[in-house]
């Protein structure tokens, strides 16, 4: 009797644990939902498979109606049916993605002319990029926290982005032009660098008129030599009024860069800006958190050998690592999996039944639980599948 209602307590821990975990997947819907924006009123998309958004803006008339939304990993759309009148435009999006209305390709600052009774679809994808040799394409986030890497201590630049967003803030009397402009160094230590720039800001960004959003501009990035595990990257967001010198406003350094070779490629610069101008200016740059990803888009590395990264790990004391990470380099992060497998059959062997395995995985699993520090989303699946075959091998136990 005790084992029983130890079973409906551990099997209701479980469902309770389940429901407080976030599975994200596509945002599907073919249920429309209503439209009414009037003339200078705005809506937003946002899109986290490709990291960026689409801002939809009302630019005359008025947008009522209904949209029915479909993103998923290989394309986003949004179908829009008007019963008004109406002109739009999209903003606000990565560079690194395309924007289609009716199949043909969408011009940033065009419109989108719609009658009364009209139905426009509106699909966006990320821009395919080719690569010669074994290289690997990431975006790097400007990041609110602070990283230390070889002596240098600045905001972190890294592919993922915080939780909390910071903005740099400038003011300047009357009408003022803003620019924002990047310089780019591979550092050895605080007074060792090489700086990719040549000198001077590249990717300008200019500002003249009232903005909110997403700005960007590219840069034709030709390669360089990494020593690998040795150097790191850093970027320098500089601010220029009208034509006065150029003042560095954030620094963001990268952990060191495990590669040999930065590939050439088209970098992207992108920032989130205000600007407003008046009887005086007031213009920043915000970024570190979800709602405001600035970074570097298409920054491209070749691939390290898996013995390359093996040596450095044992070079640099990390015996862990070394004994796990080459299991993961080959294998992938399933190699967490078949280590949780392993605990479970040991568990089993040793109780001979499956109680104990579903108590190990209500303790350590959930929200916040500590086996969720070394399982990925994609093999948190994995597990959750595996724990509900045990909650209803254990039911049927109970109920047979």
């Amino acid at each position: 009797m005790k084992q029983t209602k130890l079973c409906l307590i551990l099997l209701t821990i479980l469902a309770v644990s389940f429901l407080g975990q976030v599975v994200y997947g596509d945002v599907d819907t073919d249920t429309s939902f209503a439209l009414s924006f009037g003339t200078g009123e705005s809506f937003r998309v946002e899109d986290d498979y490709r990291l960026t958004s689409y801002t939809f803006t009302v630019e005359s008339g008025s947008l009522s109606g209904t949209g029915t939304l479909n993103v998923d990993s290989g394309v986003g759309t949004l179908v829009i049916s008007s019963t008004g009148v109406c002109a739009l435009s999209v903003s606000g999006y990565s560079s690194s993605s395309t924007v289609y209305v009716d199949g043909a390709i969408y011009v940033i600052g065009s419109l989108v002319n719609l009658v009364a009774g009209q139905t426009v679809t509106i699909t966006w994808k990320s821009i395919t990029t080719i690569i010669v040799g074994d290289g690997e394409i990431v975006n790097l986030y400007f990041r609110s926290d602070t990283y230390t890497t070889l002596g240098v201590s600045a905001y972190g630049l890294d592919e993922d982005y915080t939780n909390i967003d910071t903005t740099t803030s400038s003011t300047a009397a009357g009408a003022t032009d803003f620019y924002y402009g990047f310089r780019v160094w591979l550092f050895e230590s605080a007074t060792e660098s090489t700086e990719l720039t040549a000198g001077t800001p590249i990717g300008i960004i200019a500002l003249d008129s009232n903005t909110t959003g997403y700005e960007s501009a590219t840069w034709t990035f030709e390669g360089a030599n990494v020593v690998f595990g040795y150097e790191a990257l850093k970027v320098i967001v500089y601010e220029r009024q009208n034509s006065s010198d150029w003042t560095a406003k954030a620094t963001f350094v990268s952990d060191v860069l495990l590669t040999n070779y930065l590939q050439p490629s088209t970098w992207t610069f992108e920032l989130y800006v205000t600007y407003t101008v008046g009887t005086s200016t007031a213009s920043s740059f915000s970024f570190g958190s979800s709602s405001y990803k600035s970074g570097i888009y298409n920054f491209i590395y070749t691939m390290p050998l898996h013995s390359q990264l093996q040596w450095w790990r044992l070079s640099h004391g990390d015996l862990i690592g070394f004994l796990i990470g080459g299991y993961v380099d080959i294998i992938g992060e399933a190699f967490y999996v078949f280590i949780l497998l392993g605990v479970a059959a040991s568990l089993y062997r040793r109780f001979g039944h499956l109680g104990p395995i579903a108590f190990f995985f209500t303790i350590f699993g959930g929200v916040g639980g500590i086996v969720w520090l070394f399982v990925p989303l994609w093999a948190a699946i994995i597990v959750a599948t595996f724990v509900i075959l045990i909650t209803t091998f254990i039911v049927w136990r109970i109920i047979r």
